[in-house]
């Protein structure tokens, strides 16, 4: 299962945002609270449709490394920032997409850093990685499926 290649725009997001490490508690126990405040965020460029943007993460991480996570929604340039959340971009360029499902979202990314990146033929460059939870995504169903996203550039040839 390989991921498509694919370049995006620049997607702004408006969301909370932690301070955590990769695979915390503290990620899925903040997204009750995104949500409670999803009504909040408007207007959104996807209605139904959430992220999730990590900074500070990556093959190299350390599983104890601080990383940044925000649960998101994809807004227009006109959203107005509600109090007390943040808002980021997740910047135009190449990005590796692999549909996954959610119930083994950390072995998506372990798939991904570890298997899939150094067989292909291209590398990571720096910027965030996303979660993209569709429209008919339902969180309760560990079968369902979202995207896993990470910012690619093509190896250099020969190496």
């Amino acid at each position: 299962m390989d991921p498509k290649i694919v370049d995006l725009p620049e997607i702004p997001v408006i969301g909370m945002a932690i301070d955590t490490v990769p695979v915390s508690p503290d990620i899925p126990a903040m997204w009750p609270r995104f949500v409670a405040r999803m009504d909040e965020i408007g207007p959104v460029a996807e209605p139904g449709v959430s992220y999730g943007v990590m900074e500070g993460c990556g093959p190299e991480a350390a599983s104890d490394a601080r990383l940044r996570y925000m649960a998101a929604v994809p807004v227009t340039p006109e959203s107005a920032l509600p109090e007390g959340l943040s808002r980021w971009a997740i910047p135009a360029g190449t990005y590796a997409v692999l549909r996954w499902p959610f119930g083994e979202i950390a072995q998506g990314f372990d798939f991904l850093y570890r298997q899939w990146l150094p067989a292909s033929s291209w590398t990571l460059r720096a910027g965030p990685h996303f979660e993209r939870y569709g429209d008919d995504f339902d969180p309760r169903d560990p079968n369902a499926i979202l995207e896993i996203g990470l910012p690619v550039n093509a190896k250099a040839p020969g190496t």
